[in-house]
């Protein structure tokens, strides 16, 4: 996540291995399982059969998914940190 102040409009650099599962997370991105506090929805935690169905749809290889889990929980606690200060 970018840092506070910095200006999400510029580009970054994404490492070619990290592509494959920065597609996934944005493709499941809506997907998140969401809890309700104080009538309010809050995105909780991926939803990994959802994030499944995107690697199978995707045509990522079986091979490739340890990567691609792997991080996609560190980009799901990262999100989680940032959507808790909000």
């Amino acid at each position: 996540m970018r840092e506070d102040g910095e200006d999400d409009s510029e580009p970054f650099r994404i490492f070619a291995v990290n592509w494959p599962t920065l597609q996934i997370f944005w493709a499941t991105w809506k997907q998140w399982r969401k809890i309700a506090i104080n009538n309010t929805q809050v995105r909780d935690c991926m939803d990994w059969t959802q994030a499944k169905a995107a690697l199978e749809l995707c045509g990522i290889k079986r091979t490739g998914w340890p990567l691609i889990f792997e991080g996609l929980r560190a980009a799901e606690q990262e999100a989680i940190e940032f959507l808790s200060k909000e």
